[in-house]
């Protein structure tokens, strides 16, 4: 069972995917979708998990800045290429 919940830092709001399974730790990742992704086993209570986004929140902004970086630039490569 996923939801979509949103986190607040620094007036950042961060929106992520919250999965429930049977996980040995809270995971996240960043998709190349620019989706924040999150697992944690169903005992996990909430506040430990946006604790745990919290003291990875500049990474995770830090990843969603890079791949729109990455997006950015093979759109510009792509017209350059319908240019030529």
């Amino acid at each position: 069972m996923s939801e979509t919940r949103f986190l607040h830092y620094e007036g950042i709001e961060i929106e992520y995917i919250l999965t429930r399974k049977d996980v040995k730790y809270v995971n996240l990742r960043v998709n190349k979708h620019e989706q924040v992704v999150v697992s944690a086993p169903p005992q996990v209570p909430i506040n430990d998990i946006e604790n745990f986004l919290l003291s990875k929140a500049e990474w995770i902004i830090n990843s969603l800045a890079k791949i729109e970086q990455i997006k950015q630039s093979y759109v510009k490569q792509k017209e350059n290429e319908s240019l030529q």
